[in-house]
């Protein structure tokens, strides 16, 4: 489950490379998906990794779209 979480670019998300470290997560997710064999593995690591994610965005005020209704209209695109 840690086959993600565990790699260099996940580390370096919020450093001042992170669009660098994102597009090389991109690619390791989807040699992942293409390598893996064990469905249920790949599940499991990739909704860890998720989870990861989201509690990174959580700690860091980052404001994302997804679920989340705008206090303000004027403020929505």
């Amino acid at each position: 489950m840690n086959r993600l979480v565990k790699t260099e670019s996940f580390k370096m998300l919020f450093s001042n490379d992170s669009t660098t470290a994102t597009n090389n997560l991109i690619k390791e997710v989807t040699r992942l998906g293409e390598t893996e064999v064990n469905l249920a593995s790949l599940y499991r690591t990739l909704h860890y990794t998720r989870f990861h994610l989201e509690s990174m965005i959580d700690k860091s005020g980052i404001t994302t779209e997804t679920g989340k209704k705008c206090g303000g209209t004027a403020f929505c695109h």
